[in-house]
């Protein structure tokens, strides 16, 4: 079976295996690039955060990075005042550089670009998404506050999205292994 995530795996308890799913067995690591981790990767990184402990997912974590970031400099003022009003805080949030890709479950990206230079970086394809449809999220960067808006508007919605397909897909694998009837495969001992 495989679980939300994509993995085949299986948990043996005394004798029995149980199909589970990746969500409920262990964290789930997810990861927001853009390209210097001030405006657009942060942002999606609280919003989503916000929705999945929202819809009760605990185990997954959210973090943020950069493809060319300068390296400790907070996010972008108008970018901490567009999630602000949602209840959420980029204050002390530091730019980092994209590292250990394949430590990631998922990497939601914001352009095409972006995901071509994360696969020449070796993160694996199908963990790659590009938010926002077809044209990603562009980059407000030293644009006015009611472009961040805007943006932050856009990066809610993917967020809204990536958290509901994410509750979804637990709540799907849950119902299968409730649905079993109680039967459990039996394994052999080698």
């Amino acid at each position: 079976r495989s679980c939300v995530l994509g993995h085949h795996h299986h948990q043996r308890r005394r004798g029995r295996r149980f199909g589970r799913c990746f969500l409920m067995a262990t964290s789930v690591r997810l990861l927001c690039v853009c390209t210097g981790n001030t405006c657009r990767s942060p942002m999606l990184m609280v919003l989503l955060a916000k929705e999945l402990r929202d819809r009760g997912l605990l185990m997954v974590s959210v973090d943020s990075a950069g493809l060319s970031p300068r390296e400790g400099q907070p996010a972008a003022a108008e970018a901490i005042q567009a999630v602000a009003p949602r209840g959420l805080d980029l204050a002390t949030h530091r730019a980092k550089k994209a590292t250990n890709l394949g430590s990631y479950d998922r990497i939601y990206c914001m352009t095409t670009r972006h995901r071509a230079e994360l696969e020449r970086r070796g993160a694996t394809p199908t963990k790659i998404h590009v938010v926002g449809g077809p044209g990603g999220v562009l980059d407000p960067y030293g644009s006015p506050l009611a472009v961040y808006e805007n943006t932050a508007s856009q990066l809610a919605r993917a967020a809204t999205t990536i958290a509901r397909d994410l509750a979804a897909a637990n709540n799907n694998n849950n119902n299968n292994n409730n649905n079993n009837n109680g039967v459990a495969q039996q394994t052999t001992a080698a």
